[in-house]
């Protein structure tokens, strides 16, 4: 699950963005799906589909595994810009079947 050491680094930008005293919400997806796997060709990235895994499975405090649409996590941060009762909070998401 670290490989490489990544999921020390993101443990340790989300320290500096708790930290820093601007207002945040930290949304952690599972593993990235329904498009390229690198930003390379950002044409193919937009013309990802979620498929059929347009549910969303929500958790906090390090327990939800799962994979997660990109358009889901796209939505789950543009909401998050609007509702302000996610300010200051860390949500798991993962996107499931239907």
């Amino acid at each position: 699950m670290n490989l490489f050491g990544v999921l020390k680094y993101k443990k340790m930008a989300e320290d500096f963005v708790r930290n820093s005293g601007i207002p945040f919400t930290i949304i952690r997806p599972g593993r990235l799906t329904d498009g390229p796997y690198t930003s390379y060709d950002l044409n193919t990235l937009v013309k990802a589909t979620a498929g059929e895994r347009r549910a969303v499975e929500i958790g906090q405090g390090d327990k939800l595994v799962g994979e997660a649409s990109r358009l889901v996590v796209a939505e789950a941060c543009i909401q998050a810009l609007d509702i302000e009762s996610t300010q200051g909070k860390i949500y798991e998401i993962s996107s499931v079947k239907v």
